[in-house]
């Protein structure tokens, strides 16, 4: 398989990444929003000390923002996200990933059809702003625990074709909330032309992939078959909890890759 590994981290820890053997970086694209510009640059100088780049941010939205509100709050949004894109732009990020579960849970009284249209029309919005910097916005099913709206790869798809004209809209699958949810890894397969980027976590604890039980290994082996299928050669960033990180991410990185090598 050609398949890189990575992890989502902050780009100081761009040394320690190339120390595990990982490839890429997936940024917080909510951090360095909001980061000062002094900042922003010693970070990106660190990482531009190392051959990584950033192909993706996570975490687009700040939890006290309200997307089914007033124009004034969906303009605050949107200029928010329109900082963001130049920053990522700056770092090179080919891909933003959209999961906020508790910015788009869908509130209590509130119609679904109503909300479905408010989201998907901001979703154009952040569209139309990304074309402007060749990034595409890929939205991340969630676990039902965390958020009511866009729990699967075929409820992301559903917003995807609202907006045909959104070419760079696609998808972020995660396999530790398909699993949690009970989406099938076939529908890697089936949406395979809206797979942007993946996340990956070991699945129940959310850490680090690592060697462990021969039922967890068989399911990092059905996901990366699955990628294999769908004709993957994306990246796969680790979004997981992480106690030592050189120690977790050098194990991860070796681990996964023999699995995939072996696919």
């Amino acid at each position: 398989m050609n398949i890189q590994f990575g992890a989502c981290t902050s780009l100081l820890n761009a040394p320690l990444i190339c120390e595990a053997g990982g490839a890429h970086i997936e940024a917080n694209f909510m951090v360095y929003t909001n980061m000062s510009e002094e900042q922003f640059i010693h970070e990106r100088d660190v990482l531009h000390s190392t051959p990584l780049t950033v192909v993706s941010m996570n975490n687009m939205l700040p939890s006290n923002f309200v997307i089914y509100g007033t124009e004034e709050q969906t303009q605050e949004i949107c200029d928010f996200v329109c900082r963001g894109l130049k920053r990522a732009a700056a770092l090179g990020c080919k891909t933003v990933c959209m999961g906020a579960g508790g910015v788009r849970n869908i509130p209590d009284g509130m119609s679904r059809d109503e909300a479905i249209d408010q989201f998907v029309a901001l979703v154009a919005r952040f569209c139309a702003m990304a074309a402007e910097y060749d990034i595409k916005i890929a939205l991340e099913p969630i676990r039902s625990e965390e958020t009511n709206f866009i729990n699967s790869v075929g409820d992301a798809y559903d917003i995807i074709r609202r907006l045909p004209e959104c070419k760079n809209l696609g998808i972020n699958p995660d396999m530790y909330h398909m699993y949690e949810d009970g989406d099938d890894f076939s529908n890697l397969v089936k949406y395979k032309d809206y797979v942007f980027n993946i996340h990956m976590a070991e699945p129940g604890t959310r850490v680090y992939p690592k060697p462990g039980s021969q039922k967890i290994e068989s399911l990092y082996i059905q996901f990366l078959t699955a990628l294999k299928d769908a004709g993957y050669t994306g990246n796969i960033s680790m979004e997981a909890h992480i106690k030592d990180f050189k120690e977790d991410a050098t194990a991860t990185f070796k681990y996964l890759g023999d699995l995939a090598a072996n696919i």
